[in-house]
């Protein structure tokens, strides 16, 4: 049955719930409230795949209730928050080196510091790199106020540009720029590899998983859909994390850490700051406690819904942060 090729009423959609789908109800009220809430769409199609009945994959599994569907979101939701958060304090913190050594290296002029000259090819042609860059500097109306007053100096410096772009745009400017510039914003993070070369390898591949996270989180997506466009490597990881904390098997063949949201979490635990971290990791732990006791995050259903964790969650976020 395709529900969705037509028109169904709320008291229609609560009736697919139970008898297509498999979900209880607390009462027609709260399920009611539940989809005008977060949509029938998000709420089944979104999870679903994670919480299916073992013995026919498009039913949920028994005892889940739409009302506990609904909770679900409603925390995943927060854990997306915090997760972005600390997304988001990195990202600043890569920023403000990439414009010191930009300014530094390169100057606070436009004509020098955006001139393509001084720039690599990547795979991203440097010239539409810039060309977007030079269109935030002079044209781009959606920008701070002290952006428009550099405009009126006919200059607009590395560190005002800086915090008007993307963090996919920041990325792009980062990986074509000279060596000299990525190892001073490298060397900030003291990451412990016998060479330079190492050290950025282990960047490059975190900044990727950050941004493809930032992208998902801010756009919507659930936390078991959002995939990094580029893997994490065991080798960039295990001077950071003992074996208790991701083993080379589970790395390796059940791929846990490689693309999803515990490899995200083993980014931000190598990344993100002292400050930020503390407040981090008891919101984090907080949230996964409450997840913990409507469905077990040591068993699959929980899991998948949380792409692929690794078993005892909990105590390795502890160890990671």
């Amino acid at each position: 049955m395709k529900e969705r090729d037509k028109f169904i009423d709320w008291a229609g959609q609560i009736d697919l719930l139970q008898h297509h789908y498999n979900l209880q109800i607390e009462s027609s009220e709260s399920a009611i409230l539940t989809i005008k809430k977060y949509s029938f769409q998000r709420l089944i199609h979104g999870y679903l795949p994670s919480l299916a009945d073992p013995l026919n994959e498009n039913r949920f599994m028994t005892d889940i209730s739409i009302e506990t569907l609904g909770v679900i979101q409603m925390l995943e939701n927060r854990l997306s928050s915090e997760l972005l958060q600390a997304i988001i304090a990195i990202e600043k913190n890569m920023k403000s080196l990439f414009q010191h050594a930009i300014s530094a290296q390169l100057g606070s002029e436009e004509k020098d510091y955006l001139n393509p000259k001084h720039y690599l090819s990547w795979k991203t042609n440097r010239y539409q790199t810039l060309a977007a860059l030079v269109n935030t500097a002079r044209n781009d109306r959606q920008v701070s106020f002290q952006l428009k007053q550099s405009r009126k100096k006919q200059n607009v410096p590395p560190w005002v540009l800086i915090d008007e772009i993307t963090f996919g745009q920041f990325m792009h400017w980062y990986m074509m720029s000279p060596l000299s510039i990525k190892e001073a914003v490298v060397e900030d993070f003291s990451l412990p590899f016998s060479n330079r070369q190492e050290q950025l390898g282990c960047f490059k591949e975190a900044l990727t998983f950050l941004v493809s996270f930032r992208n998902g989180l801010a756009h919507g997506g659930l936390i078991s859909q959002i995939k990094s466009k580029g893997r994490l490597h065991f080798e960039h990881l295990s001077p950071f994390y003992s074996q208790s904390i991701i083993s080379e098997k589970e790395f390796n063949q059940a791929k846990i850490g490689q693309r999803d949201l515990f490899g995200l979490l083993l980014v931000i635990g190598i990344f993100l700051k002292q400050s930020e971290r503390q407040l981090f990791k008891d919101q984090l732990l907080n949230l996964l406690a409450i997840l913990d006791s409507l469905l077990p995050l040591n068993e699959p259903p929980m899991q998948r819904l949380l792409g692929n964790t690794p078993d005892r969650l909990i105590e390795r976020v502890q160890k990671i942060l």
